[in-house]
């Protein structure tokens, strides 16, 4: 019967959730957990495991998450990165319902969210990541993706976007015509 699982902030090193077939609600953060296994949790909406030990995250049998934070945090102060989570692949292909989406301070060269079209947030910071296409997430208001290896950013699908935060790359020329709704456009540091 359980529905919401609540343990974030504690010093758990692992949590087995296999029974909780039911389990709509994890908030598992700021722990010392390095597996996770949310396979047999296909109810679940919302995920909440940023900050632990994580090498890998399988979420292909959760396709209703609708909100996804498995990075880390940021010292916004120093601009430095804290917490452990070193995944380097996610598949978000089944997840066509997630619409926010935080990867901050992992180790991903890559990243397709080309089938989560009601994405309207995303947090894909501090990543070794060269490019990301937008182009089928229409719905997105938020892109933070500053200090990562992108070269180009098109945002020209992105007609609802509000806030780009793309500072501290090798972006050479954005694009901002199509976006009438932007209010905040963040491209500090960059090297050209």
């Amino acid at each position: 019967k359980l529905e919401e699982l609540w343990v974030f902030g504690n010093s758990l090193k692992s949590i087995d959730v296999s029974n909780n077939k039911l389990l709509k609600s994890l908030l598992c953060n700021f722990n010392d957990i390095d597996k996770l296994n949310v396979s047999n949790n296909s109810n679940l909406v919302t995920l909440w495991c940023h900050n632990n030990y994580l090498q890998e995250l399988d979420i292909s049998k959760n396709s209703k998450i609708s909100q996804l934070l498995c990075g880390n945090s940021i010292d916004i102060n120093t601009n430095t990165i804290f917490g452990d989570n070193t995944i380097t692949h996610l598949d978000l292909t089944n997840n066509i319902n997630l619409q926010e989406f935080s990867c901050l301070g992992l180790n991903l060269s890559s990243i397709d969210i080309s089938k989560c079209s009601l994405l309207y947030n995303i947090e894909c910071s501090h990543n070794p990541i060269e490019s990301i296409d937008f182009s089928n997430n229409v719905a997105l208001k938020e892109i933070y993706a500053h200090h990562t290896n992108m070269k180009n950013i098109d945002i020209s699908k992105n007609v609802n976007l509000k806030l780009l935060e793309c500072g501290y790359n090798d972006i050479e020329s954005i694009n901002i015509c199509q976006n009438k709704k932007l209010e905040k456009l963040w491209c500090s540091g960059t090297q050209q």
